[in-house]
């Protein structure tokens, strides 16, 4: 694969991102151009690991800044890659992670709880959420919503019907 040359390394894409590299796209061969994968750089710009405010920073401003709009901006691959740099706070490179798409039907407590928490998120947003927050992190949401203790006990057991 590193012979085609309309390959894109995520070694140089996502840093481009992150510093709001607006000039990096007009460097691109055209077959890198024609080949730009943006839901995939999209699904690792959205996710990193660090400081979990920060991380919720990104996945809140992808999902805001692209992910939204993507079907609209779909056939655009140039305005895709600038709302990705849009999304980056651009405050230095950082670690980006893989976020699996959602799979369909498999409800676990978390997500039950966080669609709950969420009523207008999508599946692959809850997905998302799952994947970023622990126990500690729902239980500060629902205390912060003003959940009592009894609720927050057996939203956590999963008897939250």
């Amino acid at each position: 694969m590193a012979d085609d040359e309309s390959a894109i390394k995520l070694a140089d894409v996502l840093p481009a991102i992150d510093r709001k590299d607006r000039d990096w796209w007009d460097k691109l061969k055209p077959a890198q151009k024609d080949k730009f994968p943006a839901w995939l750089y999209m699904r690792y710009a959205a996710s990193i690991q660090g400081n979990p405010d920060f991380a919720r920073y990104y996945l809140m401003a992808v999902n805001e800044t692209v992910n939204k709009r993507f079907n609209a901006v779909k056939g655009h691959p140039k305005l895709q890659y600038m709302l990705m740099t849009a999304a980056s706070p651009g405050m230095g490179t950082q670690r980006h992670g893989w976020i699996p798409p959602a799979k369909r039907g498999k409800a676990d407590k978390k997500s039950r709880l966080l669609s709950k928490l969420y009523p207008d998120a999508k599946d692959d947003e809850l997905e998302v959420l799952c994947l970023i927050n622990d126990d500690k992190d729902l239980i500060q949401e629902m205390e912060d919503r003003g959940w009592t203790q009894k609720d927050i006990k057996a939203a956590m057991k999963g008897n939250d019907e």
